[in-house]
C-alpha cells in the first residue's frame, strides 16, 4: 500500500468551493457551508455584511485565516500571535426577494484558492467547535440538574 504524497496532504481538493445553491434561512446555508468546508481543511466566518435600501443583504462568507498577520516592520509591545494569512478565499450568500438565500461564486480566480495549507483536523478552527443547539440544551438541562461540572464532563465524553 503506498503513502499519499505529502502534496496531496498539503493542498486543498479541487471542490474547494461549496456549490452554489438555494437555502431556506441563513442559519441553514451558513450550518452548510462551514459543513462542506470541514471535510476540506477550512472554515468560513462572516467577513462584511450589507443591506441594500431594498433591505436585502448581502453577506461576504470568507475563510476564517482572512485576516492580516501582523507587520514585523512594526514594533509591537506584545508578541502576539495570529492564524490569518490575508486569505482573500470567499463566497457571497445574497437574500432573494422571497427571503430565501442564495450562494454565489466571485468569478474573479483569487477569490477561489487559499493561500494556506488545509488544516489537518476540524478542531484547527474555532467555528468547528462550537456546540450544536441540541448540545447546547443537553449541557443546560445538566447544568441546571446540580450535577458537577466533572460528572458533566464524564458524560459527555
Amino acid at each position: 500500500m503506498s503513502q499519499p504524497s505529502i502534496e496531496a496532504v498539503t493542498s486543498f481538493p479541487d471542490d474547494c468551493l461549496p456549490p452554489e445553491h438555494d437555502y431556506e434561512t441563513k442559519d441553514a446555508l451558513s450550518t452548510s457551508i462551514n459543513a462542506w468546508a470541514t471535510t476540506r481543511g477550512y472554515a468560513f466566518i462572516t467577513g462584511r455584511s450589507t443591506k441594500e435600501k431594498t433591505g436585502r443583504q448581502t453577506i461576504t462568507y470568507t475563510c476564517d485565516r482572512s485576516c492580516r498577520p501582523p507587520s514585523a516592520l512594526r514594533e509591537r509591545q506584545r508578541k502576539t500571535t495570529t492564524r490569518g494569512t490575508g486569505c482573500q478565499f470567499l463566497v457571497l450568500a445574497k437574500e432573494t426577494l422571497d427571503r430565501t438565500w442564495t450562494l454565489q461564486h466571485r468569478p474573479d480566480k483569487r477569490f477561489s484558492t487559499h493561500n494556506h495549507e488545509p488544516s489537518q483536523h476540524p478542531s484547527a478552527h474555532p467555528v468547528h467547535c462550537q456546540l450544536s443547539k441540541d448540545d447546547a440544551i443537553q449541557l443546560a438541562s445538566l447544568v441546571n440538574s446540580s450535577i458537577t461540572p466533572k460528572d458533566i464532563r464524564t458524560y459527555i465524553r
